[in-house]
């Protein structure tokens, strides 16, 4: 016994020294740039839970884990990996009591630098909460924050379950959840995911641990659906889950005949200078012209009718769409994508009837998995270059959308020499089935009613290369939303509503609520945070507050 106990001894004066050593090595941040009170943050964590706490170097794979390069340059002051509900707790108390920024991080999906990666301040990772438990009766599953959706799907799928979750593998759960909502492959026919999480396990601003339902807690159960990150930390969410056998679906990609005449109506020409680029333009000028004689080409105004169609058809729930106006600057050429996804396998529903009559250029439509179908759109959402992201909510309407476009033209080709260059104007439709859900349990945070619907929500993502570029493109991202949003009241067809997972630091998210349940927010975090804990050292989130948050006017911000 007396010789177990001195090994023991011996092993433990061991960690301490070890301990003490790595304490007195240099931070991750050099030169003291980041503030006393997170560099003493950083040594309490390390203090109390050694080797989860990152204080010298970042964990492995920590980087490449985020989708935009701005959040891949964020150097923090330390990284922290809980384990538990119970670390996160600890860790909050912590930090409150240090009173250092922090960020959350799920999957790492946001694009704008510090939305879950604190610049000189505490990330707390969240990949190790990645459990995932179906409960015997198979219609609940218990997801951690930190868990990716394609792993859930890889979990649910052999037993022909799914949940409402990310359309890209590689989002947390986390983040997709609470930052606004989370539409689905399924939403139209289930809702949307926030609807969907019958009880939240989460971390306060006091740092108690609480499990919010309907039941348990009906006010914040009502604030985390749609108020963001202010109201906790949330470590699991447990998932209505829902029978869900295969899917057909895939991307549809069309040409269009009306480009050059829309950019000759808005002096957009390009006179000969001798370079490859202007006999690329040609030749893509000349094929696209050969393609539409051959039958293969729509305009911009066939396509708008196709998707108001299916916006105001009251057709199969199980169909879902997602309509983008891309540029694809190495053949310069516009062309248009559809993601088409229908919960059941049946080849050609007749909810998509009008974009199968049109003749795509390339198709992948088939029958799958829905771990297929999120391959796919990672494959098309690659990480790891700049982003720049609006968004903005419109009532519908084919000229809105033609002008839209011509919008989307004029200020894609100021900027089309950039490097890495790739702009989207993705669309989406909010049908009212979706707006009806938003009366489960009792209501979520968005007021919008179904008299409101259906509406547009627009995404305009820019993908680019080079950091030297980041003024340019986010002027003309800038340019673009004011000129559609200025047209939308024009034309009597703007809407309130700001989709968070799709804003930028710009954007007050929300400015997009009913005013009567911004108010009711507010109340509610006055009772649950009166010092404003977690949108005052969440700088990164989007804070919930009486009016916009001047910090949050400018993206250099962070």
């Amino acid at each position: 016994m007396g010789l177990r106990l001195m090994r023991l001894g011996i092993c433990w004066s061991l960690v301490h020294v070890a301990l003490s050593l790595q304490l007195q090595q240099q931070p991750l941040i050099q030169g003291g740039n980041a503030s006393n009170e997170c560099q003493n943050a950083c040594t309490s964590l390390l203090r109390t839970f050694g080797a989860k706490t990152h204080y010298l170097s970042l964990p492995q794979g920590f980087s490449e884990t985020y989708f935009s390069q701005q959040q891949r340059e964020v150097v923090p002051a330390c990284v922290f990996l809980p384990a538990s509900a119970e670390d996160v707790s600890q860790a909050l108390r912590s930090i409150k009591e240090h009173q250092c920024h922090f960020a959350v991080k799920s999957g790492g999906h946001a694009m704008s630098a510090g939305a879950s990666n604190a610049p000189q301040g505490i990330t707390i990772d969240l990949r190790h909460l990645n459990h995932i438990e179906l409960a015997d009766d198979q219609l609940t599953t218990s997801v951690g924050a930190g868990t990716r959706w394609g792993e859930v799907y890889r979990r649910l799928e052999p037993l022909n379950l799914t949940a409402v979750g990310g359309r890209d593998s590689q989002i947390g759960a986390g983040g997709f959840v609470l930052g606004d909502e989370g539409i689905s492959f399924t939403s139209r026919k289930r809702g949307w995911a926030f609807d969907n999480v019958k009880n939240f396990e989460v971390v306060l601003a006091n740092g108690s641990i609480s499990n919010i339902s309907q039941t348990s807690h009906p006010d914040l159960y009502f604030a985390l659906r749609g108020g963001g990150s202010n109201f906790g930390i949330v470590t699991r969410f447990d998932l209505e889950t829902h029978q869900q056998g295969l899917f057909w679906g895939g991307h549809k990609f069309y040409l269009l005949s009306d480009i050059a005449e829309r950019k000759k109506s808005m002096d957009i020409e390009y006179p000969f200078n001798g370079t490859p680029r202007w006999f690329a333009q040609k030749f893509s000028t000349w094929a696209v012209q050969a393609a539409c004689r051959l039958g293969y080409c729509s305009t911009v105004n066939e396509i708008s009718q196709m998707l108001e169609s299916y916006s105001r058809g009251d057709s199969d729930p199980s169909g879902q769409i997602i309509l983008s106006f891309a540029f694809v600057p190495i053949i310069d050429v516009y062309l248009v994508c559809v993601n088409l996804m229908h919960g059941r396998p049946e080849p050609y529903p007749p909810v998509f009837k009008e974009f199968e009559a049109a003749k795509n250029i390339y198709s992948t439509t088939r029958i799958t998995k829905m771990t297929g179908v999120v391959a796919e759109v990672d494959w098309m959402n690659k990480i790891g270059y700049r982003q720049s992201w609006a968004t903005a909510t419109f009532k519908i309407s084919v000229p809105f959308l033609s002008k839209l476009v011509d919008i989307f033209i004029a200020e894609t080709d100021t900027i089309k020499q950039v490097d890495g260059f790739l702009p989207s104007l993705i669309l989406q439709i909010i049908t009212k089935d979706e707006i009806s859900a938003f009366r489960k349990h009792g209501g979520n945070a968005l007021g919008i009613s179904e008299d409101e619907g259906p509406l547009l929500l627009l995404n305009d993502a820019i993908r680019y290369s080079d950091p030297a570029d980041d003024e340019k493109v986010h002027n003309a991202n800038d340019r673009f939303m004011n000129r559609a949003v200025a047209l939308a009241k024009e034309m009597g067809l703007d809407h309130r509503y700001i989709y968070q997972n799709y804003a930028n630091q710009t954007q007050d998210v929300f400015a997009g609520l009913s005013p009567e349940n911004k108010k009711r927010l507010l109340q509610i975090q006055k009772r649950h945070d009166p010092e404003r804990v977690l949108s005052r050292l969440q700088p990164g989130a989007f804070r919930l507050q009486e009016s916009a948050d001047s910090t949050m006017k400018g993206r250099s911000s962070l």
